[in-house]
């Protein structure tokens, strides 16, 4: 939810992280079941495998999402006060 209300702008950012909630749950849920058919297909072997495709699916998507970390503003007077916070 931290990453949710970075990226979505605030006059939907309620509707954003709570979808990106439950999207998340769902996948919590599903995982249960694809765990269990992985160890059912090919054993521990290829539980691993699709522990590791779902790693990787997760780090592309994070690596498309370019509004994840807040850009901090400076000071352009040098005083060394973060503009972004307000606090120096």
């Amino acid at each position: 939810s931290a990453l949710a209300a970075h990226v979505y702008p605030g006059i939907v950012r309620a509707t954003g992280v709570g979808a990106a909630a439950s999207v998340g749950r769902v996948g919590a849920i599903l995982s249960g079941y694809a765990g269990a058919a992985a160890i059912d297909f090919g054993g521990s072997a290829s539980y691993f495998w699709v522990i590791a495709a779902a790693m990787a699916a997760t780090f592309v998507a994070l690596a498309t999402v370019r509004r994840h970390v807040p850009r901090r503003r400076h000071d352009v007077s040098g005083a060394g006060q973060d503009a972004a916070v307000g606090q120096p």
